[in-house]
Parts: C-alpha cells; structure tokens; sequence
C-alpha cells in the first residue's frame, strides 16, 4: 500500500514542497485514524477477555466453595461438603475408616443424593446396617433454605431404613466439631452424653460407633428417669408417714413430728419424745426422736433418750 502510494506521488508532477505537504496531510488523516481504529479495538478486546476471566473466576470460586455438609457417621465418619449448586466438592474422613470409605469410593462432583446412595450401597455400610448398627445423617449449612431443602431430600431418600436417623445441625456446632478432629454429627450425640455424663471426653468418644453412642446416651436416660420415678416414690411415701404420725396424742409423747423439713424420715426438729407408749414411765425429757417407718399402726417413735429416766 506504501509503494502504491510512493508510486502515484513519483509521477505527480509538482513542487516538491507540496509532495511534501500533501503526504503529511495524508499521513495524518488516513493512518492516524487507522491506528486509533486499531488500538481502540485491542482495548476492547482486552477487557472482554478481563471480563470473562473475571466471570469464570466468580464461577469458580462458587463451584468450589462449600455452603452445606452432610455428615454420615455410624463407624466410619465422614463428611460431604456440598456447594451451591448442590454438588459435592470435597468428601473428608473423619476417622480411619472414614478415610478408608472416602478414598474408595468417587463422589467429588457429584449431586448429593447420588453420593448418599453410593455410601450407603457400598459393602462396608451395608454390612453394618444389616448388624442393626446406627447410621446418623447430619445436615448443616450457611443457608437455612438450602440446609431444609438437603435434610428433607435426605429424610425422603432413607425413610425407608428403621436404623438411619436424620438430624439438623448449625455451623456453630461444625467449626467446634472439626477443632475437635470429629466429624459435626458424632460431636452432636458426644454433646448429648456429655450432658448426661459430663466425665466422658472427646477422645472417648472418638473411637465409638454410633451405636454404642447412643446405647449408652439411652442407658443413662433410662437411669435418669429411674432415679427420678424412685424419688418421686419416695417422697409420697415420706408424705403418707408424716401423715400417719400422731405428734400430740398417744402415740408419741413428745411434741414433735418425726419427719424433718424435707418429709424424709429422720432427727425431729423439737426435743425429745419418750419411747411413744401412752403409759409414763419413761418420759423423754431431754432425748430426740426418729421417725417410725411410717406404718402408722403402734405409733412407735423408737425413743433415743439421751436424759435421765424418772421413776
């Protein structure tokens, strides 16, 4: 294009001052503006391809950043980490049969309930829920509307096992979970015996099953609610015995109930009654009574006289 140029103005007959002109007129009308033309379109061309990195980045970064966690506890302990597109990104073990499990097993990517019935079709959690072992599904998550929606999906998906029990959870309880190097469900029935016990520690803990978790979470329930039906029993007991005391008449010679504050059998808040038979040969004058067993019948205040006797 230059030679053509070069040409045309070569046989132009002119001054040779106005060649000169004339192609600096040119140069800066028709090839200034084509490399503005040029330049602009490199900058254009830039910032898309910015822009399309930047998008890609954005999308990269929500694919891979977890928002929702399913912890799958019954020996093994493991969690799948989910993002918001309900995909999992990340599958950790939290024990060394939780490792194991994760490791054999190809979930990364895939969507959760797809992962959950690998997991529970593979042969170690199969053999084990066939043992009536418990399995504890936990769901937790940033979004409360995701968590729901992943825990009633996970409820629908295994309604149909007796022995697999579905739990919700908080962040809160995952970040402490995980400081503790367990999974967020077994750090949820760890917190549950630990109520009920409070001498267990986490590394107890640790090497249990689910299983024997919550066998013992129900062994000690059931000894709770044992203790307190029996003093419940016993208090209306005590009542019945204060009931069937006499503490003016026959029965005891002295002034005061045998039954403390408390309805229990035991020191009579006022001194002394006698051995509580209606003759007077031995009047408690200084002594202090115990409570008879309630019957209610002799009225026998089982005297303990710690005075002197009268003849």
């Amino acid at each position: 294009m230059n030679e053509t140029w070069k040409n045309t103005f070569d046989q132009i007959h002119a001054e040779p001052e106005l060649k000169e002109h004339t192609k600096e007129y040119l140069s800066e009308k028709v090839y200034r503006v084509h490399d503005r033309r040029v330049s602009h379109f490199r900058r254009l061309a830039a910032a898309s391809v910015l822009c399309l990195f930047l998008c890609a980045a954005g999308v990269c970064y929500l694919f891979f950043t977890p928002v929702t966690y399913i912890s799958v506890d019954i020996n093994p302990s493991l969690e799948l980490s989910l993002n918001c597109f309900d995909r999992v990104v990340s599958v950790d073990g939290y024990n060394d049969d939780g490792k194991a499990l994760a490791e054999s097993l190809s979930l990364r990517y895939m969507n959760y309930i797809d992962a959950l019935n690998r997991i529970l079709e593979s042969d170690t959690i199969k053999t084990l829920l066939s043992e009536n072992n418990d399995l504890s599904l936990t769901v937790a998550g940033e979004s409360e509307t995701q968590s729901q929606e992943v825990l009633r999906d996970v409820e629908a998906s295994v309604s149909a096992s007796s022995n697999i029990h579905c739990h919700s959870g908080d962040m809160e309880e995952v970040q402490e979970a995980h400081s503790c190097g367990m999974s967020f469900g077994k750090y949820q029935a760890f917190q549950i015996l630990q109520e009920l016990d409070p001498s267990v520690t986490a590394d107890e803990i640790t090497g249990l099953t689910m299983h024997e978790i919550w066998e013992r979470i129900r062994q000690l329930s059931d000894e709770d609610s044992g203790n307190a039906s029996g003093s419940d029993s016993n208090s209306a007991g005590n009542h019945a015995d204060c009931a069937g005391q006499d503490p003016s008449g026959s029965g005891n010679s002295g002034a005061g109930s045998a039954c403390d504050d408390n309805f229990n059998p035991g020191i009579s808040d006022t001194s002394g009654s006698g051995n509580g038979n209606s003759d007077s040969g031995n009047s408690g004058t200084g002594g202090s009574g115990y409570g008879n067993s309630g019957s209610g019948t002799d009225h026998q205040g089982f005297g303990h006289h710690h005075g002197g006797e009268h003849e």
